[in-house]
């Protein structure tokens, strides 16, 4: 989705509009339908990266909570999320990111194989496994070494974790950087 934001904006805002137009007239129950028409879409049929990018936006944007999950044959099984009125189509952020994006390289690869590469300077965010909250939600981490080799490397870093008692009293840990796009 990142590569199609980045290198065809156009297309696929024109696409997610097409999307919405068509969803947001639907009863609740016909979105329900179409969302799972859209998912069906997504996980079985061949389409061109920018309609993959444009079904993949759509039912992030309508699913339950935002999230992304597959299943163990790899499909997406997010069920529908019902919200009131969604928007599918961010056409100001889509071009923003897309600028944003004109001079960064994504790739696709393992955790082990993506580290490996960065090096001083590079500025990189993970959405790692969440400190738990509880005794049962234990997986925290993605390897023995964590990010703390990043660190060393001088690499600028950015985590996502929800907020506990645990995570505020991390004063070590917190950075503030101010970006300009």
């Amino acid at each position: 989705s990142y590569k199609q934001i980045k290198n065809n904006p156009d297309e696929l805002i024109s696409l997610l509009k097409t999307i919405e137009s068509e969803y947001k007239i639907l009863s609740l129950v016909d979105q329900g339908k179409y969302f799972y028409q859209k998912r069906k879409i997504y996980n079985e049929e061949i389409l061109d990266d920018t309609h993959i990018a444009a079904c993949l936006i759509f039912l992030n944007k309508t699913c339950f909570n935002g999230m992304y999950r597959e299943n163990s044959k790899g499909q997406y099984n997010i069920p529908f999320g019902d919200q009131n009125n969604p928007t599918a189509c961010g056409e100001e952020n889509i071009l923003i990111v897309s600028k944003c994006l004109k001079n960064t390289e994504i790739t696709n690869s393992s955790f082990e194989n993506s580290i490996e590469k960065c090096k001083d300077g590079d500025f990189i965010y993970f959405d790692p496994p969440y400190y738990p909250i509880n005794k049962t939600s234990s997986f925290t981490s993605y390897s023995k070494n964590s990010f703390g080799d990043l660190d060393s490397k001088g690499c600028f870093i950015m985590l996502i974790n929800p907020y506990t008692p645990f995570m505020e009293n991390q004063e070590n840990y917190t950075y503030k950087y101010e970006f300009e796009f």
